[in-house]
């Protein structure tokens, strides 16, 4: 219980700050970005959902540890890789986010 309190309050306290220091603008900003958030924490759930059963599966068949490196070889890569392109294209999500805003 304890824990899902202070849960909460982290959670909430960021909207709350936003509405009494900002503007609308910085709102609309900030809403889209928990938007590219949402679709990374996806791939997240997407991957994990694969990979728990994978992963207790490999262990019960006594699969080579070379296996499990390579995974996690080629998830380090593709993280670094979303990560490099939404650092290298921040312009361009910023474009996105600020002419949605604008047409709403």
């Amino acid at each position: 219980i304890v824990t899902v309190g202070f849960s909460w309050i982290l959670n909430t306290m960021d909207k709350m700050a936003l509405r009494m220091w900002s503007d609308f603008y910085e709102i609309g900003i900030y809403s889209n970005a928990f938007k590219v958030v949402a679709l990374l924490n996806l791939i997240k759930q997407a991957f994990n959902t694969f990979w728990t059963p994978t992963s207790y599966r490999w262990f019960k068949e006594n699969v080579p540890i070379k296996k499990y490196e390579k995974v996690s070889m080629i998830l380090s890569f593709g993280l670094f890789l979303i990560c490099s392109c939404i650092i290298s294209f921040r312009w361009l999500l910023r474009y996105i986010f600020e002419r949605r805003i604008n047409r709403s």
